[in-house]
């Protein structure tokens, strides 16, 4: 099962690559760059479109189905329906994992508009209506309505592909699913400790006595506070 997502995600963003490789402005295209953050943490991004009207970021989804759901749903729906019958799957929301991705180049990225797009390479997000999120036949349209007061010129957008290029990391799929599994597991270690410390009246980040007050506890050395 995960050697087939695994091609069936590779298929998705070399779908996505053939589609930006029409581009017939000056443009430098990106994919798969992972960048690693100050916390250690490795970020895999699809693709990275560079070119007159802005920097997109590009996540590629490639889900059998018709796909539901709303932009702040946690997850989404994915309706699958064969020899007429009908089953129901649930996907996690991919916005807010993009959102992050979005977020690490424009901090690298500072001085340039920068968009985020989530491509569903199957066009089967007829039930979505999210800017964000669009089906594979309608990328172009939608980079093509956005327009900034100046145009990136081709030195600027030279030097964004190489700044990219710069900080881009050597990590293998594999050390990066092994990072994301290891960040997991650390949060809940620490939730199972906060909540031990919690429990017991202790601030779990110094370890001084919790002081309860206004339906909450909180830390008077270092401000930790939870409400109840």
């Amino acid at each position: 099962m995960a050697n087939g997502k695994i091609l069936r995600g590779e298929l998705g963003e070399e779908l996505v690559s053939n589609e930006l490789r029409k581009d017939t402005s000056y443009h430098k295209h990106i994919n798969n760059l992972t960048i690693i953050d100050k916390n250690g943490m490795s970020h895999q991004i699809d693709h990275i479109l560079i070119r007159e009207n802005g920097i997109f970021i590009i996540e590629t989804k490639n889900y059998f189905g018709e796909i539901e759901g709303q932009e702040s749903d946690l997850y989404w729906t994915r309706i699958i329906t064969k020899n007429k019958r009908v089953s129901k799957e649930r996907i996690l929301n991919p916005i807010k994992q993009h959102k992050s991705h979005l977020l690490i180049i424009r901090k690298l990225i500072k001085d340039y508009p920068t968009y985020g797009f989530i491509v569903f390479v199957r066009n089967n997000i007829s039930h979505l209506n999210i800017f964000s999120v669009i089906d594979l036949k309608d990328l172009f349209n939608r980079i093509n309505i956005l327009t900034i007061d100046k145009n990136i010129s081709k030195e600027e957008i030279d030097n964004i592909y190489l700044k990219l290029l710069k900080r881009s990391s050597e990590v293998s799929n594999k050390e990066h699913v092994e990072n994301i599994k290891n960040l997991k597991k650390e949060k809940q270690e620490f939730k199972n400790e906060a909540r031990t410390a919690i429990e017991k009246r202790i601030c779990p980040r110094c370890e001084t006595n919790l002081i309860f007050k206004d339906n909450r506890l909180y830390c008077p050395k270092c401000k930790f506070e939870i409400k109840l």
